[in-house]
């Protein structure tokens, strides 16, 4: 396994008088595919928001390369690429105008954003689509475009919430090589999911939630290891203890 690059430390989050998460820790190597998986309510959702910096913890720590993303959050979010489960693309604006806008924000050079800009039409095919506004495109697309702007101002962690939730076999399969060739071009991505069938193949690292704590940690051979089952009979008994 790479070097962590991203260490998420007891990590605790409360809202009112209930803990949504309870000391987590966990660590995202460089160039690596993390699976975050766990139930409805599991406190997916909200760990990925604290990872990304669009959240605060209320205590514990967030690591990039050792450091602390506190010090600096601004600068820390520029490395990260969120793609929410409700993708968040502007409609008032065209395609183009999303991915452009995207890096002016974040001060990415006019060179660089011309640069990045060929790069990401060719990657995700989106050339058809650039003049047209985000509502107009199917669901699959969206999520296309929503990674594509991640990548316009060269994040190195890019953090998918439920991806391809509300989209058809197909189309899953599409996005899924698309996540495939993010590692491959050295970022590290993030995927928050229920669907571990899907993930099983494509993750480096698993890490299950439960109830707010970490459940697991580690790869999906060991974890098939350590409780003598496959990963669909794991979380239909993780599923099980939840519910009593």
């Amino acid at each position: 396994m790479n070097s962590n690059l991203y260490q998420i430390q007891n990590i605790f989050k409360r809202y009112g008088k209930k803990d949504i998460l309870k000391d987590v820790s966990f660590s995202i190597p460089e160039k690596s595919i993390v699976g975050l998986v766990g139930l409805n309510g599991s406190g997916k959702t909200t760990l990925s928001s604290i990872v990304s910096g669009l959240k605060p913890c209320t205590s514990g720590d967030v690591l990039l390369n050792g450091k602390t993303a506190y010090k600096n959050i601004d600068e820390y979010k520029r490395t990260i690429g969120l793609c929410p489960q409700r993708t968040n693309l502007d409609n008032r604006f065209t395609v183009r105008e999303n991915l452009i806008n995207d890096a002016v924000f974040f001060g990415i050079s006019d060179e660089r954003i011309n640069i990045n800009l060929k790069k990401v039409i060719k990657k995700f095919n989106l050339e058809k689509y650039l003049d047209f506004k985000p509502a107009a495109l199917s669901g699959g697309y969206k999520q296309r475009v929503s990674i594509a702007r991640a990548l316009m101002h060269e994040a190195s962690l890019i953090i998918l919430d439920e991806p391809t939730l509300g989209l058809d076999p197909n189309t899953r399969k599409s996005l899924w090589d698309v996540v495939k060739n993010l590692k491959e071009e050295g970022c590290s991505v993030l995927i928050t999911t229920h669907y571990m069938d899907e993930i099983e193949g494509l993750i480096d690292k698993l890490c299950i939630l439960s109830k707010g704590k970490i459940f697991f940690d580690g790869t999906v051979d060991e974890l098939k290891k350590n409780k003598n089952s496959d990963l669909d009979k794991i979380f239909n008994k993780l599923a099980e203890e939840e519910c009593e």
